[in-house]
This record gives C-alpha cells, structure tokens and sequence, in this order.
C-alpha cells in the first residue's frame, strides 16, 4: 500500500508538470537532449470475488470483490539525447504493479539508433517487443483509446521488452507508404504466476518482423515471430518443483519435465486500422502455433470501433481468445495422474476461453490529458485452467465478471 501511495504521488506531481508543461507549450527548442514522460492513475472494480481481473500476465494478483488502483496505475520518463542528425540514445524507465507486487522502476527501452536517411533505421539495445499494432506503446495510456488494452489481446503477452536489434526500411509505394521491420534478440521478462511464484523467461530467444502499408487514413500490417521459450519457476512454485525432482519418483519427475519444458513459438498477426473524421476503428486478429506438447495452439483477436464528438470519443470494443481443445494439447493423458499434477502444471495445459465487449468513453482535458470511463462484460470458458488472465480463481466461479474502470493519463 505504502508502494501505491508513492507512486500515486509520483503521479500527481506529473500531472501537475502535465498541466504547467500544457501552458508553457511555446517555449523553444530544448537543445540535444529530450525529458518526457507519461503517467496513468486508475482504478478498477470487479463485481465478483471469485476470481481476481488481472491486466496482463505479469501481475501477480488481480482486483475481486471490490476496488483497486495497481492494475492500470503507472508512471514514465524517457530521455532522449540526439548529438547530431543521424544518431540517438534513448531510455525509458517505468514504474508500475510487476511480477512481485511491487513498483520498482525498471528499464523499458534502453538503445541507440542509426538514421541515415528517411528510408533506414537501425536500433541496438532494450526494445519494446511490437510483435502486434499498437503492442510498442500499450503502456502509454494517452496513446490509445482505451481504460487499457484488450486484455483478451494483448494480456497475453509474454514479453514486453528484448534486447536486441531491429531493423526498419521505408519505400513510398503508389499514393501510400510501405515499411516493415525484422528483429531479433532475447526477452527479458518475469510473469507472474501467483503472489508468491513467478517464472523468470529471461534469454528466450526470439526472431521476426512485419510488414505495414500506410495509406492516407488506413493501415495494414502483417507480422510473423518464431519463439524459443525457456523458462525458470522461483518462488513457492519454484520450490514445490525441486521437491517433486529430488524424489525420484518417475512420474513426479516427468510431471516436472512437462511444467518445465523448452518449446517453439510461432505467432501470425494481421491487422488493420482506420482513423478518418470522426470515426477510427481497429481489426486485429492472431493465431499461436505451439509446438509444445502442453500448450495448444489458440486465436486471439478485437474489433473496436470509436466516434469523436468534439472532446467526447464513446467507442465499443469486442475481444476474445480462444484455445483449441484440451485433448489437442495432450490433457488427455494426464487423466490417470495423482492430484497434485493439476497444482504443479501451472504452466502448461492452460486454455483461455474468454470474449468480453468492452463499453466505454474517452473525454480529453487537454492536448495531453485525457479522462476515460470503461465497462467490461467477461465471459470465461471454465474449461481447463484460467491462470493466464485471472488469480485466485475460486471452484464455483461461473465464469462472469463485470469490470469497472476509470483511469487519467497524461503525457508531459
């Protein structure tokens, strides 16, 4: 709590700067080096204690029965230094609610960037992992439309950072403009499993790219990534599974050997986006191809469509992800298992089954404020297990949760 409050501090200090910064927006130019920022304070009410809302998979407790300011609260800062026209370092550092509950800042981006022309850009160092539209920037709240990201979507996700190198290329083709990027690197993340448990991915390697067509008020992408993901569990989790190894039991160490298993990724996206007047509207749809034995392949996707009138933007947003079929993942076989397998395979056998549509209105302050109200209606599939985007998941839950959410985000 004491945690929360600081950062809630933090917060209303930068919208203190937000609002001075708002005034003093004919000042000149700052020299070589740039300071902004970006902040969120929110809060969340969940109708229902049986099972926690969480806002993606690296927090360890969710909001249920009540309220809660952690899922969406967050504060930025990024400085920028640009010795000449072609060069730039930039690093960002983030504080908000991670894998071990608390807000310890941590470094988002950290690279330099090569940019001899308009048509070629190199980076080096920490960058965002924008394996989806919008995925790069789903932590600065004032860049998109929503309370949050759909969770559905982008909750999902297992990384929101690697080091690495990128590499983007630009060509005006026709009346619009085709880029695509490719990268390659190795994650840095921790996710959470519980309160107590986390498995840390980090030095899975990750290799891809997407390819985008912007044409006067629509855009098109594609995107392709393989991932090799490994993993190690610490914590109580972490424990239980030493535990079962050192046994020497066969079947309690191959129940390891599952939880634990390295395996390929490969993820296809495709999108499409609209912003003319005053309607903008997002098409986003992926599909996971697992290699693992555990782990089945599933499809995600949204469709969310906005109207501005003057300062008011209302918008409705449909999202789902959906997992194929226990038996296709191997669940199967795991039927004549002790009980404690359903407690120890946390990482595998998980198949979301949800879909949500999402309410909701965005009214801006200012140029670099904005106030957002949302309401989400879940329905969750109470097939297999859940952990991926909801804790504490009670045995009678049925599967219904209503959220409600309000959020100001700024940028300074």
């Amino acid at each position: 709590m004491k945690k929360l409050v600081v950062l809630v501090g933090a917060l209303c200090a930068g919208m203190l700067t937000t609002i001075h910064s708002h005034a003093l927006s004919t000042l000149g130019d700052e020299g070589p080096f740039t300071i902004r920022g970006f902040g969120t304070v929110g809060v969340a009410y969940n109708n229902t204690d049986d099972a926690g809302f969480i806002r993606d998979i690296t927090q360890p407790e969710g909001v249920s029965g009540g309220g809660s300011g952690d899922i969406d609260s967050r504060l930025g800062l990024q400085i920028t230094y640009r010795p000449g026209e072609v060069l730039e370092a930039t690093a960002q550092i983030v504080s908000r609610y991670d894998y071990a509950g608390n807000y310890d800042p941590e470094l988002a981006w950290g690279f330099i960037k090569y940019k001899p022309n308009e048509h070629v850009e190199f980076r080096a160092g920490r960058l965002g992992w924008d394996v989806y539209m919008l995925a790069d920037s789903r932590g600065v709240g004032f860049s998109y439309l929503w309370v949050r990201p759909p969770v559905e979507y982008y909750g999902a996700l297992q990384f929101s950072k690697l080091n690495g190198a990128d590499l983007v290329l630009r060509k005006q083709l026709g009346e619009g403009l085709l880029w695509g990027k490719v990268f390659a690197g190795e994650a840095d993340d921790k996710l959470a499993i519980d309160k107590n448990s986390y498995a840390d991915v980090g030095g899975s390697q990750m290799v891809g790219g997407h390819i985008n067509y912007q044409l006067t008020d629509w855009q098109f992408r594609l995107g392709y990534t393989h991932l090799e993901l490994g993993y190690d569990i610490k914590g109580d989790f972490g424990d239980l599974l030493d535990l079962l190894e050192s046994s020497g039991d066969p079947v309690l160490t191959g129940i390891v050997e599952d939880a634990t298993a390295e395996a390929s990724y490969h993820f296809l996206s495709a999108g499409v986006a609209f912003d003319r007047g005053p309607l903008q509207y997002q098409l986003m749809y992926t599909y996971l191809d697992s290699e693992s034995d555990t782990v089945p392949d599933f499809r995600s996707g949204y469709l969310s469509v906005g109207y501005r009138l003057e300062q008011w933007t209302p918008y409705m947003t449909f999202s789902m992800i959906d997992a194929d079929s226990a038996e296709s993942a191997g669940a199967s076989s795991t039927t004549s298992l002790p009980p404690i397998y359903g407690t120890v395979n946390m990482l595998g056998f998980n198949h979301p089954g949800q879909h949500t549509l999402s309410l909701g209105v965005r009214y801006d302050v200012l140029p670099n404020m904005a106030l957002k109200l949302q309401m989400d209606r879940s329905n969750v599939r109470r097939e297999g297990r859940q952990w991926m985007l909801w804790r504490d998941v009670e045995q009678g839950w049925d599967g219904r949760a209503t959220i409600f959410s309000a959020t100001l985000d700024f940028v300074f």
